[in-house]
This record gives structure tokens, C-alpha cells and sequence, in this order.
């Protein structure tokens, strides 16, 4: 199984390592970094696809004059774009708690950067769009140590200490989104196991 673990703690990263061996693991440890693995970006992916024809000496659609050339220069684009597909992952994981990127952001916006946030619901509901049929946000902080991990007390069938494997509470769009609060070092496996109770 493909898997992304998303989350800014050393600790649980090396968790996610342990815990998931024998699947395709990625770790990534921040929330820009997690935006683009999940193919968020597509105008750097367009970009990117662009210089690559470029490089190949490829005329884009508006650079040529005939329609039969313009339909060639699509053609041979969608081809690019086919040899670099975005990473799509069966099972997206992620910290409910981290420093807020710099995607998007303007002058306004910049005041946020690297303030703790709770980034893992939009992450959780972008990973959904792109196709993850498993989705956990997890966090190991204690509800009474942040507002967003208390949200999570009237939404999670989960206990503190004791994580039970008792499947997942939503469907979105298809995929199982679970909502986590354990205590301690996340254990992702457990995690992904009782995301798949049932499935």
C-alpha cells in the first residue's frame, strides 16, 4: 500500500518507519511539503510539464499557427504530463497540529507562517479529493492543552489511552476518514489498521 505520513515530530516519523514497514512509505514533515506530495500544486506540475516540453524543443498550442499543429502540441503536452503522474497514495496520515506553510500566502498571510495550526483537517480533505481511501488526523495533544484537539472530543470514538480499532467514524466521498487522539508516540500502524476495519 502506498502511504503518506505527514507529520513534524521526529518521533513519529520514525514511528510511521516501524510501524508501517512493508509498505511504500513516504514521511514529510511539513505542510508545504505535504500540499505538493499530494498534488495540490498543479500550477507547478503545469509548470513544470511546460519547461519540460520546452526543453524538448516542443511549441506549446499557442506558439504555432495551423490547427493540426496545435492539436500536436496538446498531444505531445498530455504525453509529458503522462510520464510525470502526481503521487497518489492509498492512505494519507497527518498530525492535526503543525506550522502553518507558505502556500498562497501574501503580505497579510505571511503573519501565520510557522504558527501551529490545525492544517491536518484541510490536509485530510485534500488527500480525500485526490483519491486516499484511507484518512487519519491524528494528535497526541492533550484537549486540554489546545482548542483543536478539545474539537476533537464530541467527534472521535477513539479514547486517549486506549486506541481502539473500532473503524472509522466518516466516509467522505468514498474514503474512510478516521480522527485520532492517542497519548504518546503515534503508533500508524494501529492507526491504519482501524482505518481499514471493515473495508
Amino acid at each position: 500500500m502506498k502511504i503518506l505520513v505527514i507529520d513534524d515530530k521526529q518521533e513519529h516519523l520514525d514511528s510511521a518507519k516501524r510501524t508501517l514497514a512493508g509498505h511504500e512509505l513516504t514521511v514529510i514533515d511539513s505542510y508545504d511539503a505535504a500540499f505538493d506530495a499530494l498534488g495540490m500544486n498543479e500550477n507547478a506540475r503545469g509548470e513544470f510539464v511546460y519547461h519540460t516540453a520546452k526543453e524538448r524543443g516542443i511549441k506549446s498550442e499557442y506558439e504555432v499557427k495551423t490547427e493540426e499543429e496545435r492539436v500536436a502540441a496538446r498531444e505531445a503536452m498530455a504525453s509529458i504530463a503522462r510520464e510525470y503522474p502526481p503521487i497518489r497514495f492509498d492512505a494519507v496520515l497527518t498530525d492535526l497540529l503543525m506550522p502553518a506553510g507558505r502556500k498562497a500566502q501574501g503580505p497579510k498571510g505571511e503573519q501565520f507562517v510557522g504558527k501551529e495550526m490545525p492544517v491536518g483537517f484541510a490536509l485530510a480533505l485534500m488527500a480525500v479529493v485526490h483519491g486516499a481511501r484511507f484518512v487519519g488526523v491524528v494528535t497526541d495533544t492533550n484537549h486540554h492543552d489546545h482548542p483543536a484537539a478539545a474539537m476533537l472530543d464530541p467527534l472521535t470514538v477513539y479514547g486517549w489511552h486506549d486506541l481502539k480499532e473500532s473503524g472509522a467514524r466518516f466516509t467522505v466521498n468514498g474514503a474512510r476518514l478516521g480522527l485520532f487522539q492517542v497519548g504518546g508516540t503515534k503508533d500508524w500502524g494501529k492507526i491504519l489498521s482501524s482505518l481499514m476495519v471493515g473495508s
